[in-house]
């Protein structure tokens, strides 16, 4: 009887230890122990039954009141793959007991049971896919799209003068008539368009082409320092003056290589941030066209001063157009805040700068040609809307 009551209670004992190393167990931060089924584990909260008696009590727990979880039962072998039965629940991975990566369980016939993707290590991070029940309040990130092509429309404002503002001052032409080209000048448009591979949701590299420019028209009156003699027994001096207009146009072409950085805010990654740096090739050109049949009065150099000009020293010179034009290496950088009405498609508002200083101009007339040291500085702040498109 001794015997028969020794080998009794070592089955009790081993059945019982059996059962509670068979229970998945979730550790609270008040360091209660719940002895349940995980049901699944998700971002926000863990899902699970436990057996009252026959009767299983579903239930949750949000993780932040989690200390650590674990599924004590050893997995047996199965495939990796899916089955597509909806009635199933497929778990990915293995308890730590288990030498087979998954398990298929089947589920009773009139029990929907959510489909389930997961490591099963302990405090492992699981990632879950339910087809039937929300398990998590935060949606899964979109995958981003690997294209991205962007125009921008909007103003520029160059940040220094130009040469030909010395030029005016020293022929005489009046300071408010310089002031008022100098304001026509400096403001323009500004035009763009990229294209940009994206490497991840972060970054991404590509194509930069930017076109700025402005025009400024003025008339003004211009004195050479030379007077008109008049010949005669009483001859007497004439101050000789020129009523001109003209017009300037100038162009700044860019293109080079580029370097784009965008972040998605906000839930459903409506709005975002995107930062653009750029360096390549600059080329400007400055055409400056003078109204038709614009002439001065040159002296040929018979009158001993060359200061005064009779009639027999006379010659008209007919104003010609000119035209500047510059290469070097420019660089600019952008800043847009967009908003995605679509997945394919932003709209935003941008800010940005760009540097180019141009050190030598060849100016060209239609008779004469010229290399000449001008340190022509065509840096700008740029302000424009843009859009892009995505795929």
């Amino acid at each position: 009887m001794k015997n028969f009551g020794l080998i009794t209670t070592l089955l009790i004992l081993f059945f019982a230890t059996t059962y509670v190393k068979g229970q998945d167990r979730i550790i609270t931060t008040q360091n209660d122990t719940i002895l349940c089924r995980i049901i699944y584990v998700s971002p926000t909260r863990i899902a699970y039954v436990q057996d009252k008696q026959a009767g299983e009590k579903g239930g949750f727990i949000a993780r932040e009141q989690v200390k650590e979880y674990s599924q004590g039962s050893a997995l047996p072998e199965t495939s990796r793959s899916a089955i597509s039965d909806k009635q199933s629940s497929i778990i990915t991975g293995s308890a730590p007991a288990a030498k087979q990566p998954a398990i298929t369980v089947e589920s009773k016939a009139d029990v929907k049971r959510p489909t389930i993707i997961a490591e099963s290590m302990p405090n492992a991070k699981h990632k879950i896919y339910n087809n039937q029940l929300d398990v998590s309040n935060n949606p899964e990130p979109a995958a981003f799209l690997r294209w991205r092509v962007g125009i921008q429309g909007g103003g520029g404002y160059l940040l220094s003068s130009s040469n030909l503002e010395k030029m005016m001052q020293a022929a005489g032409v009046p300071q408010p008539k310089i002031d008022d080209y100098k304001k026509q000048l400096q403001s323009g448009m500004y035009f763009g368009t990229d294209v940009h591979y994206m490497i991840n949701d972060f970054l991404g590299v590509g194509l930069d082409y930017s076109l700025f420019t402005s025009s400024a028209q003025l008339d003004y009156t211009l004195g050479l320092g030379t007077d008109y003699f008049i010949t005669g027994y009483y001859g007497y001096n004439i101050p000789t003056y020129y009523s001109l207009s003209e017009k300037d146009k100038i162009y700044v072409n860019y293109i080079g290589p580029s370097v784009l950085f965008q972040q998605r805010l906000g839930v459903k990654h409506q709005f975002g941030f995107t930062e653009e740096l750029s360096i390549g090739y600059a080329h400007y050109r400055e055409e400056n066209r003078l109204a038709p049949y614009q002439y001065i009065l040159a002296n040929i150099n018979t009158n001993p001063d060359p200061s005064v000009m009779s009639h027999a020293d006379l010659l008209a010179v007919l104003l010609p157009n000119g035209l500047q034009q510059g290469n070097t290496v420019g660089g600019g950088a952008r800043l847009s805040f967009e908003y995605y009405p679509l997945s394919w498609l932003s709209v935003g508002v941008n800010i940005g700068g760009f540097y180019a200083k141009f050190n030598k101009l060849k100016v060209s007339t239609y008779s004469t040609n010229d290399t000449q040291n001008s340190a022509t500085n065509m840096s700008r702040f740029e302000y424009s809307l843009g859009v892009a498109f995505h795929f």
